[in-house]
């Protein structure tokens, strides 16, 4: 039974690989149209209002990004873009995703001229994923209203929820 698990999820994600590799250029695509929408606060692709709070308010995603299973527009503290790419209740099975992610977005953004940072991860058994972060290679006194989006991915985890998720965000400065 457990090496059907396993073949399974081999099977799972040589598909997911595979089919990551033929929408390589719809994914860049995708983001980049979400980033260019970034100074206009993504008003042109966001959909409808689906739910707020106190804290936030949540708008569908009209842009549909190859090898995201859900996303969303938030307003809070500033516009942002959060597209979760992979879930599990076990994080080593993150790693070839949050890996195959990490790839695609470098061969998308760094062209683009940004640089990579990469942050330490503070989620409890996500040590090993850091937080990769996207920023624009800009003149110093760049105003902030002047700044394009900046792009981060990293691996969360829900207490609640008892899961593991592999999120990319493109924030609008």
């Amino acid at each position: 039974m457990i090496k059907m698990i396993y073949a399974f999820i081999l099977f799972l994600f040589i598909s997911i690989h595979i089919n990551a590799q033929e929408n390589t250029n719809d994914f860049c695509e995708a983001i980049k149209t979400i980033m260019k929408d970034a100074p206009n606060h993504f008003h042109n692709i966001r959909g409808k209002n689906i739910g707020d709070n106190m804290k936030a308010v949540i708008y569908n995603c009209m842009i549909p990004v190859p090898g995201v299973i859900s996303s969303r527009f938030v307003y809070s503290n500033g516009n942002f873009y959060e597209g979760a790419i992979y879930q599990s209740q076990n994080i080593k099975e993150i790693k070839a995703y949050y890996d195959t992610c990490k790839t695609l977005f470098d061969n998308c953004i760094i062209p683009m001229g940004y640089s990579v940072l990469q942050y330490d991860n503070f989620y409890k058994g996500c040590e090993a994923y850091k937080k990769i972060v996207y920023l624009p290679n800009l003149p110093d006194g760049t105003p902030s209203k002047d700044r394009p989006a900046h792009v981060a991915i990293e691996v969360t985890y829900s207490k609640e929820k008892n899961i593991y998720t592999l999120v990319a965000f493109i924030f609008e400065h």
